[in-house]
């Protein structure tokens, strides 16, 4: 999924949250979020991967909130969409349901990539059915194609020394993309006293060469808001969901929500 493109597509989201109330988003659970987020165990039991609920929920309010009490928060008909060319039709970039599923096209109307069918290709039984068409319609398909997609990156991570590490670092990569971080871990691991497999202190503070940091908005550029974005869905807006599933879950996947 070629992010820093759908960093620029979700830029509006990252500015209102610079904005947002930290006590609001630390302690509000947005309605729609509620009946949602059994499937969310449900598909993280189902694909077998190794982070946890709570994680995953932190993402996709991330993705899909551009506050968390407007009606598309949470909402598997979220959107955001740019053009070329308003008037004449000519998109630029589509981003849509709880985890921003991109796809892209050239000033001529060229697709540039489509992140939600490379995925329906890459996981053809996991993802059966899902497709443009269908997937505003289907919640569970939208919550595994973003397990399955967060999962590329996390399950190829070193397992230690933390768990936070790894999810930290997976964030960082479902937003930028797998190539970023990979190009920041390996900055890090020739710099001295960085540790590649640490994201706090380590990782996060490492611009690798390509990765954009002039200004895209205000003060903000690509790099300040990807850190941004991890931040909010470590720090912030992931404490709020480890209680939940804490108080509804009798039995957490190993690792999760200690």
């Amino acid at each position: 999924m070629k992010h820093l493109a759908k960093t620029l597509v979700l830029i509006t989201i990252f500015i209102v949250n610079l904005g947002g109330s930290t006590q609001a988003a630390s302690t509000y659970i947005p309605p729609n979020a509620i009946p949602l987020l059994p499937e969310v165990r449900t598909a993280i039991l189902d694909l077998e991967v190794e982070f946890c609920y709570d994680l995953m929920a932190a993402s996709i309010e991330q993705e899909s909130c551009l506050s968390l009490t407007h009606s598309k928060c949470w909402s598997t008909e979220s959107q955001l969409l740019t053009y070329w060319n308003k008037a004449k039709g000519i998109r630029r970039e589509q981003g849509i349901g709880l985890g921003q599923f991109t796809r892209a096209w050239r000033s001529n109307g060229d697709l540039r990539f489509d992140t939600l069918s490379e995925l329906a290709r890459t996981y053809p039984k996991q993802l059966a059915g899902f497709n443009w068409s269908t997937a505003r319609s289907s919640p569970l398909l939208q919550i595994k194609a973003m397990a399955l997609l967060m999962n590329e990156t996390h399950g190829k991570l070193p397992k230690e020394p933390s768990m936070e590490a790894r999810d930290a670092m997976t964030i960082s990569a479902y937003n930028a993309g797998k190539k970023r971080l990979a190009e920041d871990r390996r900055t890090c691991q020739i710099k001295q006293a960085c540790d590649p497999n640490q994201w706090w202190g380590n990782v996060e503070t490492i611009k690798a060469p390509g990765f954009a940091t002039e200004p895209l908005y205000g003060w903000a550029s690509a790099w300040d808001l990807n850190r941004h974005h991890v931040k909010k869905v470590m720090k912030e807006r992931r404490p709020k969901y480890t209680d939940w599933f804490k108080d509804r879950e009798p039995n957490p996947i190993p690792s999760c929500l200690n």
